[in-house]
């Protein structure tokens, strides 16, 4: 799993891993809890740095607990993606971030939460990441919301052509009858006519066929 959340959602970039002094006081997680709150309002090379920085140091105070381990890893994968993209950054990459660390402090701080609560926390977001993932690989494809919205439009298209199918399949049912019907129409005229004419034509094929057929020898 921690293998799997490594791999960034964009080839990781290099920068500068100095480390930012906290107080004792504080929360280990309060200087880039401040730094996730800042990117509500906006997004900068220099708050992105920050952010790296510090979740840089809280990976290396959590790498005996699996958990916080892996929630930092989708932290680092998603600010080194926000950091290259800034304004093209996939929305809910900032929300992500956002609930992200919010479930990171969540597991950090309360001491209440079983192990199985913590894993539960990981989960999700660790199925919300991999959505994300999902979700910007076909965005590369090609496939950005205005395709995909297209594509949902399919159905509709193809109710649209059955449509029309159906109407120009009615239009040649009704010329086929059309044209049986001059077809009848014609068979009929002709059978008047040949009844009109019926006792010449019947006289002249008695007396033609009364005559005794010729009989071979054997």
């Amino acid at each position: 799993m921690t293998q799997v959340l490594d791999e960034r959602i964009e080839p990781e970039e290099t920068g500068s891993t100095g480390k930012k002094e906290t107080s004792k006081e504080e929360s280990p997680l309060a200087p880039l809890k401040s730094i996730v709150l800042s990117l509500d309002w906006e997004i900068t090379d220099e708050a992105m740095d920050d952010f790296l920085r510090e979740t840089e140091t809280l990976r290396s105070r959590c790498e005996e607990d699996q958990v916080l381990l892996t929630f930092v890893q989708i932290l680092q994968a998603l600010g080194k993606y926000i950091k290259r993209h800034k304004a093209r950054t996939h929305p809910d990459a900032i929300r992500l971030l956002s609930t992200s660390f919010e479930s990171l402090e969540k597991a950090f701080e309360d001491k209440t939460l079983s192990d199985v609560d913590r894993k539960a926390l990981l989960d999700e977001k660790i199925r919300e990441f991999m959505s994300l993932k999902q979700a910007i690989a076909s965005e590369r494809r090609g496939l950005g919301a205005d395709a995909r919205s297209a594509l949902m439009d399919v159905e509709t298209i193809k109710e649209a052509v059955k449509e029309a199918m159906k109407e120009v399949v009615e239009e040649i049912r009704a010329a086929i009858r059309e044209e049986l019907e001059k077809v009848r129409s014609e068979f009929n005229s002709l059978d008047e006519k040949q009844a009109v004419r019926g006792g010449w034509v019947n006289f002249s094929r008695t007396e033609k066929d009364d005559k005794p057929l010729p009989i071979k020898g054997n």
